[in-house]
């Protein structure tokens, strides 16, 4: 099911031939869902143009819905793994990417569609992302995006060997929602 709706929104983007991004310093904001395993959240970002080929954006995520982890028990038998002791930072990610919008290489001209593919640094790690946006008008549109780490390190967490930790934001992200212009 995925992979279809995938490959209908690539074939709908390569009849579309046109491209999101009006001019350099362009600045488009997002909020939206996340998904991942074990978790649902929200997100929020904005993103700048340098040029038609690059832009640079800040996201901030939150997950709000777990599931329960595998039951760890201390010495006197208390459960230390529930979804009530996963601390904030845990279920935070902030992070920046520096992002290649692929329509202006497909020739793609007009003010519908923005296809991108970048590298993303954050406070869970390092990974990489890619994008596609669909702009209903000229100041509002749809989001598809989707982030893989690479380096998985959690900078403002001290892990204790006692407790199973989330993965949030350290495995595949895939996120959905608006984007739009102000």
């Amino acid at each position: 099911m995925k992979k279809t709706i995938l490959l209908l929104c690539l074939l709908y983007a390569g009849n579309l031939f046109s491209q999101a991004w009006d001019e350099t310093f362009d600045a488009k904001y997002s909020i939206g869902a996340t998904i991942q395993n074990k978790g649902i959240g929200a997100e929020i970002g904005s993103e700048i143009g340098i040029s038609n080929y690059l832009s640079v954006a800040i996201n901030i995520g939150y997950v709000i819905k777990t599931e329960p982890l595998e039951p760890v028990y201390d010495g006197w038998g208390i459960n230390i793994n529930n979804s009530k002791n996963a601390d904030s930072f845990e279920k935070m990610n902030m992070a920046a990417s520096l992002n290649l919008h692929l329509t202006p290489f497909f020739k793609m001209d007009g003010e519908k569609i923005d296809m991108s593919v970048g590298g993303v640094v954050g406070i869970n790690g390092i990974g990489g992302q890619a994008g596609f946006k669909y702009y209903f008008s000229e100041n509002f549109g749809l989001y598809f995006s989707g982030y893989c780490p690479i380096v998985k390190k959690r900078f403002f967490i001290e892990e204790s060997s006692a407790r199973i930790y989330y993965d949030f934001y350290t495995q595949p992200v895939a996120s959905l929602g608006i984007s739009f212009s102000l």
